[in-house]
């Protein structure tokens, strides 16, 4: 059995559509993953009372929670990127 070429064309359109869909969901399932985990990693990381920041192996520093900027009394803007001993701590 030969299916006719406008047979053929609407099924690869919804082949294509379908595909499509798939991928959009699953761009959506993904974007909702990184920020769920993120708002986790917030969560911990700005709710403790220990004073806790993020180095990078070069001793540069990429993160710090709120108490920690809180215990010196400076911004997030103003240590993040600074080595480590240059910083206030």
């Amino acid at each position: 059995m030969y299916l006719s070429p406008p047979a053929i064309l609407a099924i690869l359109t919804l082949l294509i559509c379908g595909v499509m869909f798939l991928l959009t969901i699953w761009q959506r399932k993904c974007r909702h993953a990184k920020n769920s985990l993120l708002l986790l990693q917030s969560a911990i990381f700005d709710n403790t009372f220990q004073l806790q920041g993020l180095l990078a192996p070069d001793g540069t520093l990429l993160d710090a929670n709120q108490t920690a900027l809180q215990f010196v009394g400076a911004d997030k803007a103003a240590v993040v990127g600074k080595k480590f001993w240059d910083t206030p701590w």
